[in-house]
This record gives structure tokens, C-alpha cells and sequence, in this order.
């Protein structure tokens, strides 16, 4: 499984993709789903074995603090939505390894319940 918050542009994205990529190309047996928040993942070529959901996008404000995108929602509520189906997603997708992209607990620690609960059950 592929944590990828990318709310801040398509580097984090293309980075990652292309280390899934190398990874599926290198395992034959292995099968990636990638969580991100990006909404230009659907444009990009995506390799056979890998999948992928969307989550809700965040971005930075006018004065560069975290907020969200598109939902007339509150910060807080969509970290805690985002965050819950990741949690979800792990829970089912059942992942032998997460790699996350550049921050280790996620955007606002969103990655952090999903992390105890891999710790626990992996």
C-alpha cells in the first residue's frame, strides 16, 4: 500500500508512481493500492497491479495554512474522513508494507491510526 497525501502539486505523485512501478516490474506477485489526495491521479498511465482511491483533497490556503479543496467542510472533519478511510482501506486491502511519501504520520497525523492499527495486525 502507497500513502501519496500530494495536496500541494503532482511531484509527490509522479515520484511515487514511478517507485510503484519499478516495484511491480521487479515483483511479479505484487499488487499496489495507492491512497492519495491528488485529483489529477486518474490522468496518469497507471501500470497493470496497481489501484488506486482518492481521498479528499487538502491544499494550502491563502496564507499557506493546510485547507480543503473542494468540500465545504471544516479542516478537521475531512483529516478525520480522510483519515478513517484510509484506515479502512488498510483494513481490507490488508497491505504486507505501507511506504508514505515524505511525511511519516501523514497531513496533520491523519496516518497515524492507520499505522497503529498495521503495527498491531501485521
Amino acid at each position: 500500500m502507497v500513502y501519496s497525501h500530494d495536496a500541494f502539486g503532482l511531484g509527490n505523485i509522479r515520484r511515487m508512481l514511478t517507485i510503484c512501478e519499478h516495484l511491480l516490474s521487479s515483483i511479479s506477485d505484487l499488487s499496489i493500492l495507492v491512497v492519495s489526495g491528488s485529483p489529477m491521479l486518474q490522468s496518469f498511465r497507471l501500470p497493470p497491479r496497481l489501484d488506486y482511491i482518492k481521498i479528499p483533497c487538502l491544499n494550502r490556503g491563502k496564507t499557506g495554512e493546510i485547507a480543503v479543496k473542494y468540500l465545504q467542510t471544516e479542516i478537521g472533519e475531512t483529516v478525520k474522513l480522510r483519515s478513517d478511510l484510509i484506515l479502512m482501506a488498510a483494513m481490507n486491502f490488508k497491505p504486507d508494507a505501507i511506504l508514505v511519501d515524505k511525511k511519516p504520520y501523514g497531513i496533520k497525523n491523519e496516518l497515524v491510526t492507520t499505522l497503529k492499527f498495521l503495527k498491531k495486525h501485521l
